[in-house]
């Protein structure tokens, strides 16, 4: 395990480089400029205008550099491997990543007060707004050739550290009590909300059954290790090995989980998101199952995620993942059919997910044609 006071003193340091620049953006009152801006500064080719200044360009440029360790070839393999098992990613992040990074209640208490995750008048559209966020996010980064110059990796992170650095600026007017919680978005928060991008992510499909090469965990997590060197997280929190990753995980994981009010809040958001958008052939029961079985028992009660009344439903949860995430990689060949009512299903799940996310977004969820073939098997 990672020393406690190695991981405490993570908690009392951020981004400097983006505070900084926040910081200047708010003292000369550009943020708005450049929020406007941003909304055309897409591919990482991208211009940004003349006119906004210096230090706004010297961010950019200075955040765009990759590491001297950051292997292209890995990150295309990396990336390819997020193709493959897309449909079960995604589905991941809502089950079990937000979730994990729910129990950390330090954490989970700043995304309670930002309003983003928990605003009774919004209800599911605030929800929806999340989720849709954070896929977006995961598609423009994990897409092959995201890193090129006409794709989108780069600028999508160097966007989400600015956002990290508001609203810490916004937390930290608001009477964040920084001695109580740790300084807003800090060190070890965001490392762990990058492993659960990647490394419970891979435990994730491990679950789900999905035999993984030990090469292909690796040049997984290396892709998301460069991602988090552009947003801003300390090389030293940046696990070299799946092992690594997973003691790292635990150590924060040992350090930071506790029940809270702000947990069980976020996390009941999301069951009751995913409840209100399935339309699927499975019992809507099954859907509390998928959290517990993915989070576990420990994680599970932090987050205060009953069993269902009916026993009989938590028995067949295997069965119930495999059903919900269209998981079809072990099954024989003679199981036609039955493969025909997973594929169904899944389609069902996110067809009524989407119809629900669209008309509450500004924005279609941007799929690329590699992951739209690739939905299709």
């Amino acid at each position: 395990m990672m020393d406690i006071k190695f991981l405490s003193a993570q908690r009392k340091i951020s981004d400097p480089i983006a505070d900084q620049t926040v910081e200047r953006l708010l003292q000369d009152g550009l943020l708005p400029e450049l929020n406007k801006s941003l909304k055309h500064f897409v591919a990482n080719n991208d211009a940004l205008p003349e006119r906004l200044p210096d230090y706004i360009h010297q961010y950019f440029h200075q955040t765009s550099i990759l590491p001297e360790w950051a292997d292209l070839q890995r990150i295309r393999q990396g990336q390819h491997f997020f193709l493959t098992y897309a449909r079960e990613i995604l589905l991941l992040l809502i089950v079990k990543s937000l979730p994990t990074c729910y129990a950390c209640g330090n954490g989970a208490e700043l995304l309670y007060r930002t309003g983003r995750l928990n605003r009774e008048d919004q209800g599911h559209k605030v929800m929806a707004r999340r989720l849709l966020e954070t896929m977006q996010f995961v598609i423009d980064v994990m897409d092959i050739g995201s890193f090129r110059p006409e794709g989108k990796a780069i600028r999508s992170a160097q966007k989400v550290r600015l956002i990290h650095a508001a609203i810490r600026q916004y937390a930290l007017k608001n009477k964040w009590n920084a001695k109580l919680y740790g300084y807003p978005i800090n060190q070890e928060d965001m490392t762990f909300t990058l492993l659960s991008f990647s490394h419970y992510i891979l435990e994730g499909l491990e679950q789900m059954e999905i035999p993984l090469k030990k090469e292909e965990k690796q040049n997984f997590l290396h892709t998301w290790n460069v991602i988090g060197h552009i947003m801003g997280v300390k090389e030293v929190l940046l696990p070299e090995t799946h092992e690594k990753a997973k003691t790292l995980a635990e150590s924060i994981l040992k350090h930071q989980a506790k029940p809270t009010e702000a947990g069980k809040v976020l996390t009941r958001s999301c069951i009751d998101f995913m409840v209100s958008t399935d339309r699927s052939i499975g019992p809507t029961a099954r859907i509390p199952t998928l959290f517990r079985f993915f989070l576990g028992p420990g994680i599970s009660g932090i987050l205060q995620i009953a069993k269902p009344d009916n026993s009989i439903i938590e028995l067949f949860t295997p069965a119930s993942v495999r059903l919900f995430s269209g998981f079809k990689h072990i099954l024989k060949n003679e199981f036609f059919l039955f493969r025909q009512i997973i594929n169904i299903d899944n389609r069902l799940y996110w067809n009524s997910l989407f119809d629900t996310v669209y008309p509450n977004m500004e924005r279609e969820l941007n799929i690329p044609p590699s992951l739209k073939e690739s939905w299709k098997k």
